[in-house]
């Protein structure tokens, strides 16, 4: 019955990934799509031990990507539920423009335990997990989410628990 549970899943996660936009890139402000991903995650951030703060103050209210806002509510989700997982008890997510001001630098950083060189060698790679239950599809299945609306997942090493760093396309001025 184990092995049944997590091929559906596998199966679950694979179908999610396979869902295609309903149409071309549009303008979205990343406050409201963060505003999104915390409704969706709001209770399982409160029902956890302490209950997991999301603080997005970093973020401009008028700053905008070009992209879907459902696929990037999928990236955050992941994002936060990993930090969950791992006990942080505060995220801090935070945006600015970037270099040439054609992509937008998204940074989700966690206080929680990190990630071990060993693991983060292997972070993206499919089927590679460190948790017990975990099927090492969810970074990968994001970081390809990003690439497919044009920008990219990448981790970056923190003092403190763990940061990643999402770039998607900047609305053209």
């Amino acid at each position: 019955q184990g092995l049944t549970e997590r091929i559906g899943r596998i199966t679950g996660e694979l179908r999610d990934f396979a869902r295609k936009s309903d149409g071309p890139p549009v303008p979205v402000q990343l406050a409201q799509a963060i505003s999104g991903t915390r409704l969706l995650i709001g209770s399982r951030t409160r029902s956890s031990a302490p209950a997991m703060a999301i603080d997005s103050s970093g973020v401009p209210e008028t700053l905008a990507v070009l992209t879907d806002r459902t696929r990037v509510e999928q990236v955050l989700v992941n994002l936060l539920q990993n930090a969950l997982e791992a006990g942080a008890a505060r995220v801090l997510i935070t945006a600015a423009p970037e270099g040439d001001g054609r992509s937008v630098a998204i940074r989700v950083q966690d206080d929680g335990p990190g990630i071990l060189p060993a693991i983060a060698a292997a972070l993206f790679t499919p089927f590679q997990t460190s948790k017990p239950t975990g099927l090492g599809l969810g970074l990968v299945i994001a970081r390809d989410i990003c690439r497919a609306m044009g920008g990219d997942l990448v981790l970056e090493a923190a003092d403190i628990g763990s940061r990643f760093r999402i770039t998607l396309p900047a609305v053209p001025a």
